[in-house]
């Protein structure tokens, strides 16, 4: 919460709001760090009990699941509202900023255009994310092995065979394409 979400804010909302100057990703990361900080210190279990109404004192996992929610709704609130302030600021902003953002949003918008089989990846990408998937979804099936009771070990089995399986599929497709048997 304290640093993950303070760096999502501007990538997520940049994505889909382009009216803000090229320092607001930054300083939205920063600003959101401070929060962050702040959030974190200022944070009281007995004030999260007053708040919600509570005879008795959380005990410690209610205390660190109100504290993540805390932190991480003050980020969410005070970061949204300082990428969308800094937008006030979009006007200052050089034209050579601006062109790039649009023509950013212009190739974001522009479809791709498959060029034919000299530039088709796709064989490729099958089979590198089918070795990835087969290797992790055997790691996952090794879980079996460690000493659980039945229901664990089904859950390592049922996991990890789907992931292997997944894994051999794209494997099979990939094979297929570069047969020519498959588009």
């Amino acid at each position: 919460a304290i640093v993950w979400l303070p760096s999502l804010i501007p990538v997520a909302l940049g994505v889909v709001y382009k009216k803000t100057p090229g320092w607001s990703g930054w300083s939205t990361v920063l600003v959101g760090l401070s929060a962050a900080a702040l959030a974190s210190h200022s944070y009281s279990p007995d004030l999260v009990q007053r708040f919600l109404g509570y005879a008795e004192p959380l005990n410690g996992y209610e205390s660190a699941d109100a504290q993540f929610i805390f932190i991480s709704l003050f980020v969410l609130v005070v970061g949204v509202l300082w990428f969308f302030f800094t937008s006030f600021f979009y006007g200052a902003s050089p034209a050579e900023d601006k062109k790039r953002v649009d023509d950013l949003f212009k190739d974001m918008e522009t479809p791709i255009q498959y060029a034919g089989d000299e530039d088709n990846q796709d064989e490729m990408q099958y089979y590198y994310v089918g070795i990835m998937s087969a290797v992790f979804g055997g790691f996952v099936l090794l879980g079996s092995f460690i000493p659980n009771p039945l229901w664990g070990r089904m859950c390592f089995l049922f996991v990890g065979g789907f992931i292997f399986v997944v894994g051999a599929l794209l494997l099979g497709k990939a094979l297929l394409i570069k047969r020519g048997n498959c588009k």
